[in-house]
């Protein structure tokens, strides 16, 4: 049985390889469909078409069972994805005003936590004895 263990783990470790390789392609692959509709026009249409592209390719690829071209292409439609998803970013009023303060923040803004003031009220619920 120790024996057979042994023979057939490096096959149930391709397989394990395979099996992820396959689960994370097909995520990757739902969640940019979502995010270019999502998008709409708001991406450049090149950009929009290279990535459309890709994820069709992997796609394509999942149909096959070569996990190299898998990997491959989930890698190339990933790093296009997270480049046009910061572009994105970028152009959303939290993505300027978090890109603004990682430089240094807007000359004369105040650092958050200085000059605070937290009124508060003490009530006596006990009343007069």
């Amino acid at each position: 049985m120790v024996q057979d263990a042994e023979k057939f783990a490096a096959e149930d470790h391709t397989r394990r390889e395979a099996a992820e390789a396959r689960n994370q392609a097909d995520q990757l692959t739902y969640q940019v469909d979502r995010s270019v509709e999502e998008w709409g026009d708001k991406v450049p249409d090149p950009d929009r078409e290279e990535l459309k592209k890709l994820n069709e390719e992997l796609k394509e690829s999942l149909k096959g069972e070569d996990v190299d071209k898998i990997k491959a292409g989930t890698e190339a439609v990933m790093h296009t994805f997270q480049r046009i998803g910061q572009a994105m970013y970028q152009q959303t009023p939290e993505g300027q005003q978090t890109a603004a303060s990682a430089a240094g923040g807007a000359p004369g803004a105040e650092p958050e936590g200085e000059n605070d003031v937290v009124e508060g009220e003490i009530v006596d619920e006990g009343g007069e004895r």
